[in-house]
C-alpha cells in the first residue's frame, strides 16, 4: 500500500516530495509491519486535531477509520496507539475509582470459587490494563480466521487496538450512568455491550456476509475472550499480594 505513480494514499493527489502539498501527510505511507507499528509507538505522544473526530468514527462508522487508516488515508485520524494511551488512562481513572464492574455483594456460588471475586475486582480496576494486554491474542484469532483476507499479523493489532479504543469510549460515556444505577448493575450491561461492539466491528471490517463468516466472527471474538479470561486469573492467582499492592501504590 505505499504510493503509487506518486500518488497521496490519503488524498489522491499528486505528489513530488516527502509530504503530499494538498494534505500534508507523508508519502512513504508504507503497509503495516512491525518497524511502523514501532514508529507510531514512539510518535505516540503528538496530539493533533484527529482526536476527537476519530473517538466519533469510533462510535458511528468504525469500519471506515479502520479500514481507511490501514489502507494509507491516515492524515485526518490520530494513531490507534496514541488513543489507547490517552483513552485507556481515563478509563483505568473510571474503573479504578469508581469500582466500575464490582460485583457487589452477589452470592451466587461463582462467586464464591477461589479467590474469584477477588479476580473481579482486581480485573475491574485494571480493566484498561487487561484490555490491552489482551490485545495479541485478540489480533491472533482475527488473523487465523480471516487469513484469506489478506491482512496481515500487524494490521490486525492495528483492527484490535482501534476496538480496544472504541469499548473504552463506551466505557467513558456510560459512566455517567453511575450516578442513576449502581456499579454492578452498570457492569453487567456493560460485558454484553462491549461484546457486541467488538463482534460488530469484526464483522464490518471483514465484510463478513454469510453465515460461515458470522459463525468465524463470533469465533475470532468468543474463544480469545475466553482464553484471555483465564489467563489473566491465572496470572491473578499467582502473582503475590506485594505485586498487587505495587500496582495500586502506581494508581493511588
Amino acid at each position: 500500500m505505499e504510493s503509487s505513480d506518486n500518488v497521496c494514499l490519503n488524498c489522491g493527489h499528486s505528489v513530488e516530495n516527502k509530504y503530499c502539498s494538498n494534505c500534508g501527510q507523508k508519502t512513504n505511507q508504507g503497509r503495516f509491519n512491525w518497524k511502523f507499528f514501532w514508529n507510531s509507538v514512539i510518535n505516540s505522544a503528538e496530539l493533533n486535531k484527529g482526536f476527537l473526530f476519530s473517538a466519533y468514527c469510533l462510535i458511528i462508522k468504525p469500519k471506515v477509520i479502520i479500514s481507511e487508516y490501514i489502507e494509507g488515508k491516515r492524515m485526518r485520524y490520530a494513531s490507534p496507539v496514541k488513543m489507547a494511551i490517552l483513552v485507556g488512562a481515563l478509563a483505568t481513572f473510571i474503573t479504578f475509582n469508581f469500582d466500575f464492574f464490582d460485583p457487589g455483594n452477589a452470592d451466587a456460588v461463582f462467586f464464591q470459587l477461589k479467590d474469584l471475586k477477588g479476580f473481579f475486582n482486581y480485573s475491574s480496576r485494571y480493566f484498561s490494563f487487561f484490555t490491552l494486554t489482551a490485545i495479541p491474542f485478540f489480533s491472533l484469532f482475527t488473523w487465523l480466521f480471516f487469513f484469506s483476507s489478506g491482512f496481515n499479523y500487524v494490521e490486525n493489532v492495528v483492527l484490535n487496538i482501534y476496538i480496544g479504543v472504541g469499548q473504552f469510549i463506551i466505557l467513558i460515556l456510560m459512566a455517567p450512568l453511575l450516578l442513576l444505577i449502581d456499579s454492578n448493575t452498570l457492569g453487567l450491561f456493560y460485558g454484553p455491550v462491549n461484546f457486541g461492539y467488538n463482534l460488530l466491528v469484526v464483522i464490518l471490517f471483514f465484510k463478513a456476509n454469510s453465515v460461515k463468516q458470522w459463525v468465524k466472527a463470533i469465533l475470532s471474538v468468543g474463544i480469545p475472550q475466553i482464553l484471555v479470561f483465564f489467563l489473566n486469573y491465572f496470572v491473578y492467582r499467582i502473582m503475590p499480594d506485594v505485586f498487587w499492592v505495587f500496582m495500586d501504590s502506581l494508581m493511588a
